[in-house]
């Protein structure tokens, strides 16, 4: 048997992107990025950066005024990505500061004055945002780029690691953290993370995940903050907070969610397991039914409609998983309100808002 080897390409390891219609006839882009990817032994291999770029130029191209940026569950990746991708949405400037255990610094900075989309923004983020995401986050916020909507923070993981070869034969290598991030405040993402503007329910925040939650985690610091000019068209955050919430007041799939949290809170307190056996089938019953809840939110009815690009070639399965991504990404309850979320700051005082956060 012959078998011969050939480059597979992960597709859903790249950027998609969908424009999300409203009844009303409005119009929003939606970008989802699951990593900051880059193929160091190959120059000619796809990139985060610009995977970006041309998603964001096609929502140019199209008119769109509004985009909804999805970071959630982004673990990091290429530095260098991050910062191109922050790039592509500020005129230029600093995006993020590594300082050494010398107190050595290096600044990088984003030196192309354009910007790719000059619409509107939230970022979704979420506690499975890490490291090159939480630079991203962290950078639009500073500037006033975008309103970052999400759970409590996120994961927290603000250092640098370098593998080192032990001197001795076959004994591998170790991993040792040398550096950390720093934003252009001066504040670092390690251990505290990004906290959004607009905070969500979320499930993963009662979840015990998190630099915090590591044990020997380094603690949050901060540095010399940088220079940089924050962008002009800031939004009142205040206001788009409060109809947020009042949305989310109203929302059957968030009430869902809540009691969902509330239970699973009250079994994480129970630290007895009982040994009869009726006893324990009850209670899986009831976790069982309680997980429901959790259903309930993931599954909502649509409001919108979301349209992707469809690949040119005759791959009936790669258009067919993306019918299926779009038909869920417009079910998804926090894709919903950070779509309302960004609509509203577009709506506010005719695009001339006045922010009332930094």
């Amino acid at each position: 048997v012959t078998l011969v080897r050939d480059v597979i390409q992960l597709e859903e390891s790249y950027a998609k992107s969908a424009v999300v219609s409203l009844p009303n006839g409005e119009r929003v882009g939606y970008l989802y990025l699951p990593g900051f990817y880059r193929d160091f032994n190959d120059s000619n291999a796809r990139d985060a950066a610009d995977d970006v770029k041309q998603i964001l130029a096609s929502f140019q191209r199209q008119g769109i005024t509004a985009m909804v940026f999805d970071l959630r569950n982004n673990g990091g990746g290429a530095l260098d990505d991050a910062v191109k991708v922050a790039g592509l949405l500020i005129e230029s400037g600093p995006v993020v500061q590594v300082r050494d255990r010398f107190n050595r610094r290096y600044v990088y900075t984003d030196y192309d004055r354009g910007v790719a989309f000059t619409g509107q923004v939230v970022v979704l983020v979420n506690t499975f945002s890490a490291s090159a995401s939480e630079i991203v986050a962290g950078a639009l916020q500073d500037y006033g780029r975008a309103l970052i909507v999400g759970g409590q923070h996120t994961y927290g993981k603000g250092t640098v690691q370098q593998l080192l070869t032990l001197p001795v034969d076959r004994m591998g290598s170790v991993k040792v953290t040398n550096q950390k991030y720093y934003r252009v405040t001066g504040a670092s993402t390690q251990f505290k993370g990004v906290v959004p503007d607009i905070i969500v329910p979320q499930s993963e925040d009662y979840l015990e995940v998190g630099e915090e939650k590591l044990p020997y985690a380094l603690d949050w610091s901060s540095t010399t903050p940088q220079s940089f000019t924050p962008w002009p068209h800031t939004v009142d955050r205040d206001e788009v907070a409060k109809r947020s919430a009042a949305r989310i007041a109203q929302s059957s799939p968030y009430a869902g969610l809540q009691d969902y949290i509330t239970r699973y809170q009250a079994h994480r307190k129970q630290s007895k397991v009982t040994l009869q056996a009726s006893q324990a089938i009850a209670k899986q019953k009831l976790v069982r039914s309680d997980a429901a809840l959790l259903d309930r939110f993931k599954v909502t009815q649509p409001e919108m409609t979301a349209q992707v690009d469809m690949p040119t070639s005759s791959d009936t399965d790669r258009q067919a998983a993306l019918t299926q991504w779009a038909q869920q990404l417009v079910t998804d309850p926090h894709i919903t309100e950070a779509i309302h979320i960004v609509l509203d700051m577009s709506h506010a005082t005719g695009g001339r808002v006045v922010d009332t956060h930094r």
